[in-house]
């Protein structure tokens, strides 16, 4: 779920293991500065969540998931 005053660009997203290289399929993109569902992925491999912040201000993101994975990773870039 996001909670924000201001609007963040959003892509759930997976990488299927029998793709080639950098290919992903998108379940869910839009923009909003809040959001909530649920998913049972229909392949297997890496799921994740790309989030943009077009504005100047700080974002706090609270993600809540539960499910059957092995692994959890944060991944950030810097402006």
């Amino acid at each position: 779920m996001i909670r924000h005053k201001a609007a963040l660009k959003f892509d759930f997203q997976s990488e299927p293991p029998a793709g080639p290289e950098g290919a992903f399929l998108s379940f869910h993109k839009g923009t909003a500065s809040q959001s909530g569902g649920s998913l049972k992925a229909p392949v297997t491999g890496t799921h994740g969540w790309y989030w943009n912040n077009p504005t100047d201000q700080n974002v706090g993101i609270k993600l809540r998931v539960s499910g059957f994975y092995s692994e959890t990773k944060q991944m950030e870039s810097g402006r």
